[in-house]
């Protein structure tokens, strides 16, 4: 993925994840929408692919998990979430991935 956009590594990623995913919501389409399938399979793929791993998650106002994935050297980074019924989509995806620290209760900034 080295020199890739990261428009590019989101195609790239989702043609991947078309082709091990299945089914018809990982289907190509004319108007972009996000790659889904298995969390399990989507796992698989950031692991073998990218060398991503979850990083940080938490649950939406909607009930669904927010997950980012991330390479350990911060070289590329997704963003997944998994709804109730446990369909994982990516939403986003990029470089150069930065790890902040922990918000401290009630400091803001």
């Amino acid at each position: 993925m080295s020199g890739s956009a990261p428009l590019g590594a989101s195609l790239l990623l989702a043609a991947t994840l078309a082709s091990c995913c299945g089914g018809a919501d990982a289907a190509p389409e004319p108007a972009p929408r996000p790659a889904c399938g298995k969390l399990a399979d989507l796992s698989a793929v950031l692991a073998q692919e990218y060398r991503e791993r979850p990083l940080a998650r938490g649950v939406t106002a909607e009930g669904s998990l927010f997950v980012i994935y991330a390479a350990a050297d911060g070289d590329t980074w997704t963003a997944v979430t998994v709804d109730p019924s446990g369909r994982a989509c990516v939403l986003s995806a990029g470089r150069g991935w930065e790890q902040g620290r922990a918000p401290t209760a009630g400091v803001i900034g």
